[in-house]
């Protein structure tokens, strides 16, 4: 994992005790001044197009995340008014890229934060910037986001964002005492503790696993010590075929996958009959999941019609095909004679 990208020390301060709306566009929109708000007479869809690949294709290096925020710091100095829907599409996408892009991502709202706020003294005061931005959004984006990450594995994501967090705190980039109510929202969320964001520790749940592990094994030794098992005349009981375990395990995750499809569609219905009252983001994140677990489902419906061609050796095969090819012959010397009888008549 790259090093967090930092820049000069600065120390600006921004009052987030403010009222912010219900979506995020509003919120940025809300930053920008009356001849900045939708429409705008310059929107280009290609710009945006070019803005959202560039984000889908950004790794966690720091030479593609320098080069990302130097392009869209160069766009938002003279068309500013991109800023909202690049931000929006920074929000989105964080919630739907894979584990490691969202990390990078995260990287990339640092770097534009840090350098913005640097560039402000050129600009007119006035004037959106990608600081001004993601104020009204970061911290509601990112507890969304842990929210998504509850898993154990994705512990190291959550810390190298906090750590991120960090960063912002000492270099004074927002109200700091919002944001730490931000960074004890984040860990109450994620699950985290002090103990876990000590880079020295590994994770408490890795810890937690290991010492289950060990009482285990030693439950499972002592168990054999203490009751030793006489298996002179034990043979073995059936062999099961992988086939067979195979399939039945392809049944029934088709059965969880269906329960699965059946709850989220009975979501998607709600969310689409009160959309006043929806998230946006977690509309679309639905929509995808909803999309994915149809698609699964086809896949494995698709495997499990191929299952019985791997249940049988290829001689099976072979004489399953000679009975076919009899039977049709077969068919076929009857269909002769109900025409010859037919002829005859």
């Amino acid at each position: 994992m790259e090093t967090i990208i930092e820049t000069q020390n600065f120390s600006p301060n921004y009052d987030h005790h403010q009222q912010h709306s219900d979506t995020p566009m509003q919120d940025l929109d809300a930053h920008a001044p009356a001849s900045q708000q939708l429409p705008f007479p310059t929107f280009s869809q290609d710009i945006l197009d070019e803005c959202e690949d560039r984000l889908r294709k950004l790794e966690a290096t720091q030479h593609q995340i320098v080069e990302t925020s130097e392009h869209l710091l160069r766009l938002s100095q003279n068309e500013s008014h991109y800023i909202p829907f690049i931000v929006h599409i920074w929000c989105r996408l964080l919630l739907r890229v894979n584990k490691s892009k969202k990390v990078a991502l995260v990287y990339l709202a640092n770097e534009l934060i840090q350098k913005s706020i640097l560039l402000s003294g050129q600009n007119q005061v006035h004037q959106l910037s990608f600081s001004k931005a993601f104020q009204p959004i970061i911290g509601r984006i990112l507890v969304k986001l842990f929210e998504f990450l509850q898993k154990p594995e994705y512990n190291q994501i959550k810390i190298d964002i906090l750590k991120v967090l960090k960063v912002w705190m000492q270099r004074q980039l927002y109200n700091v005492e919002h944001l730490k109510v931000i960074r004890e929202e984040l860990m109450q969320v994620g699950g985290l503790t002090e103990e876990d964001l000590d880079s020295k520790l590994p994770p408490r749940s890795y810890q937690d696993m290991t010492k289950k592990i060990e009482i285990n094994q030693q439950n499972t030794n002592n168990q054999q010590r203490s009751q030793p098992v006489q298996i002179e005349e034990f043979r073995g009981g059936y062999d099961i075929n992988n086939n067979w375990i195979e399939l039945a395990e392809s049944l029934k995750f088709l059965d969880e996958n269906r329960v699965k499809i059946a709850k989220l569609e009975k979501e998607l219905d709600y969310m689409v009959e009160n959309l006043n009252s929806t998230d946006e983001c977690d509309l679309e994140c639905k929509m995808n999941e909803y999309q994915s677990l149809i698609s699964l489902q086809k896949t494995y419906e698709r495997d499990l019609l191929k299952q019985p061609l791997k249940m049988y050796n290829k001689v099976e095969n072979n004489n399953f095909q000679e009975v076919l090819t009899l039977e049709r012959i077969d068919q076929a010397l009857t269909k002769v004679i109900k025409q010859r009888l037919s002829l005859r008549k």
